[in-house]
C-alpha cells in the first residue's frame, strides 16, 4: 500500500460539506456495472468523467468514488502504460477504508489469516494493512472526540460510539476481560463507526438532507440520521459487539444496510395503504420473506423557529424477532413476501 494511503482522511469537511449539482447515482452507478451495460458507450462516458473528476481532484460522491476507484483496481493498462492503484490516490480514502475494512473487520490486529480475492494475503502487506488502520482508528478516534464536529452525522454517530465504548468498558469489567482485549475491542468499535459513516452519509449525500418526513394518517413519522446509525451499530455486524449479548441482529440478505430507510419508508407506506392508526401502537410488526421483524417508535417534540414545536413519532429501531412473539396478534397478508401483525 503506499506512502499516500489515508493522506488527508481527517478532511472530512473537504469531503462531505459540498453543494452536489450534478452526480450520478448508486443506482445508476450500479445499472451500469451490470453485465449488460458493462463496456457501453453510457459506461465509458462516466468512466471517463469520474476518472477526470478523481484526477483534478474535484468532489466526488461517495458512490461516484466506490465506483471509479474499484474500475482503476480492475482495470488492465493498456500497452506500456503504468499499473495504477487506488491506493495512491488521495480521493480514493473512502473506498481504501471500506476495502480494507472489510477484509480485516474480525480481527484488525492483524493476528489473523485474511483472504482477498487472489487469495491468501502476504504478511508484510497485512502489517502495511494493519498499520494503516492504526492510522485510520487515531484519525477517526479525534474526530469523533472534539466538542463540536459540525455535521449532524458525526454527532449523532459520535454519541452512539461514545455509548457503545461505554457499555464494552462495563462488559469487560464486569467479565473480568484483560486491558489488552479491552483496547481491541475500543479499537475495533471506532473503526466500525468510520464504517457506519460512510454507509450513512453514502445514503443520505444523495438525497440531500438528513431526514425524512412521512406523512402518517395525519401525523408525521421522523426518519433521520438518528434512526440510521442507531440501528446500524445496534443490530448489525454482531461479532464486532460482543458487549451487547442481550441484542438480536440482522443476518439475511432480505435488509440492504445501504438503503435501510428506503426500505423502511416502503413498508410504512404499504402499512398506511392496509391498515388504520388504531392498530398502531408505536410498533409495526411484519413478517418480510419469511422472517420477522419490528420496527419501533418514539413520540418527541421539535423546537422550530418562532417557538413552534412540532410533533413526531420518530423511528427508533428496527430488529428482527421471532414469530413466537407474534403469539396472540392478528396477521394482515398483503401478499406472498409481506405481511404485518395487530394485536
Amino acid at each position: 500500500m503506499g506512502d499516500r494511503l489515508g493522506e488527508g482522511s481527517g478532511n472530512f469537511e473537504k469531503h462531505f460539506k459540498f453543494e452536489l449539482m450534478s452526480f450520478y447515482t448508486r443506482k445508476q452507478l450500479d445499472d451500469l456495472s451490470t453485465r449488460d451495460n458493462f463496456g457501453s458507450e453510457e459506461f465509458h462516458n462516466a468512466v471517463q468523467l469520474l476518472f477526470q473528476k478523481l484526477s483534478d481532484q474535484e468532489n466526488l460522491t461517495i458512490s461516484e468514488e466506490y465506483f471509479i476507484c474499484n474500475i482503476i483496481d480492475t482495470s488492465k493498462p493498456l500497452g506500456n502504460a503504468p499499473e495504477i492503484s487506488s491506493r495512491n490516490i488521495i480521493n480514493c480514502n473512502n473506498y481504501n477504508f471500506r476495502t480494507v475494512y472489510l477484509l480485516y473487520w474480525f480481527d484488525v490486529n492483524g493476528h489473523s489469516k485474511y483472504l482477498d480475492y487472489y487469495g491468501e494475503i502476504e504478511k508484510n502487506q497485512v502489517q502495511t494493512d494493519v498499520t494503516y488502520l492504526e492510522n485510520e482508528f487515531r484519525i477517526w478516534e479525534a474526530e469523533l472526540n472534539k466538542k463540536h464536529n459540525g455535521t449532524e452525522i458525526i454527532d449523532f454517530l459520535a454519541r452512539e460510539t461514545l455509548r457503545q465504548l461505554n457499555q464494552s468498558a462495563k462488559y469487560c469489567k464486569n467479565n473480568q476481560i484483560g486491558y489488552f482485549k479491552q483496547q481491541y475491542f475500543h479499537k475495533s468499535l471506532i473503526l466500525h463507526s468510520k464504517f457506519i459513516f460512510l454507509i450513512v452519509t453514502k445514503y443520505y449525500q444523495e438525497i440531500g438532507r438528513n431526514r425524512e418526513e412521512i406523512d402518517f394518517f395525519g401525523k408525521t413519522i421522523l426518519l433521520n440520521c438518528f434512526s440510521y446509525i442507531h440501528i446500524l451499530f445496534r443490530h448489525f455486524s454482531a461479532k464486532v459487539k460482543e458487549h451487547q449479548f442481550d441484542k438480536t441482529y440482522h443476518f439475511d440478505n432480505n435488509i440492504d444496510p445501504d438503503i435501510l430507510p428506503e426500505f423502511l419508508s416502503w413498508i410504512i407506506e404499504i402499512y398506511k395503504v392496509n391498515l388504520n392508526f388504531k392498530d398502531f401502537d408505536l410498533s409495526i410488526k411484519f413478517r418480510f420473506k419469511n422472517a420477522y421483524y419490528v420496527i419501533y417508535f418514539k413520540e418527541i417534540s421539535e423546537s422550530v423557529k418562532g417557538s413552534k414545536i412540532i410533533e413526531y413519532y420518530r423511528l427508533e429501531t428496527f430488529y428482527p424477532i421471532k414469530k413466537s412473539d407474534l403469539e396472540y396478534q392478528t396477521e394482515i397478508s398483503v401478499s406472498d413476501e409481506l405481511a404485518f401483525f395487530v394485536k
